[in-house]
């Protein structure tokens, strides 16, 4: 299957990098300074350079099986597809589960 087959899905993972946490040795790496205070971030921010492309990487990891048959993962973005609707909804239920 390919991007252009005749059923596609596509999902947003808009914001969901924040749920990938930061390694502990790099925490001090974000460290940032305020008037309340000095923070690190334990999870990713929109702020850090390199977060969609960590997302990316821990995505493609999670679906592996899935992303080379039913489903594209660019950044944020996935496309789910099949041949028919049955089948495009078929894979939809595998992804989302």
């Amino acid at each position: 299957m390919n991007a252009f087959d005749e059923f596609n899905c596509f999902l947003d993972g808009k914001n969901k990098y924040i749920h990938v946490l930061i390694a502990p040795d790099d925490k001090e790496k974000t460290i940032f300074t305020c008037s309340f205070g000095t923070y690190a971030l334990r999870r990713m921010s929109f702020g850090l350079c390199n977060a969609l492309t960590t997302f990316q990487i821990c995505i493609m990891s999670i679906f592996f099986g899935f992303t080379t048959k039913t489903m594209e993962v660019f950044m944020d973005d996935f496309t789910v597809h099949g041949d028919s609707f049955d089948e495009c909804l078929l894979h939809l239920t595998l992804v989302l589960s």
